[in-house]
């Protein structure tokens, strides 16, 4: 599979795309804050940024026991000009 596709395939579940809105609009975020803000368990919201992670766009902090999540620098730009894109779409 293409990065490409992978990246698009993580990014067709809509809890993970607002996983990355809420991190355009944040420089980084705590897993209990996305789950807090998206209302879900703390498990699952794991799982859709470890997805996102794994596809190449996420980058993971660790500060003692909390986890950060961030886009990576160099995608920040592109994800933004991207979403901007598809709301032709909409």
């Amino acid at each position: 599979m293409s990065k490409e596709t992978k990246v698009f395939k993580v990014l067709a579940n809509s809890r993970r795309l607002k996983i990355m809105e809420m991190l355009l609009a944040k420089e980084r975020l705590s897993v209990s804050t996305i789950s807090h803000k998206l209302n879900l368990s703390f498990k699952s919201t794991s799982r859709h940024l470890c997805l996102l992670e794994n596809s190449g766009l996420l980058e993971r902090e660790q500060e003692g026991l909390f986890a950060f999540y961030k886009i990576k620098k160099d995608l920040k730009a592109a994800f933004k000009k991207l979403l901007e894109g598809m709301s032709v779409f909409v």
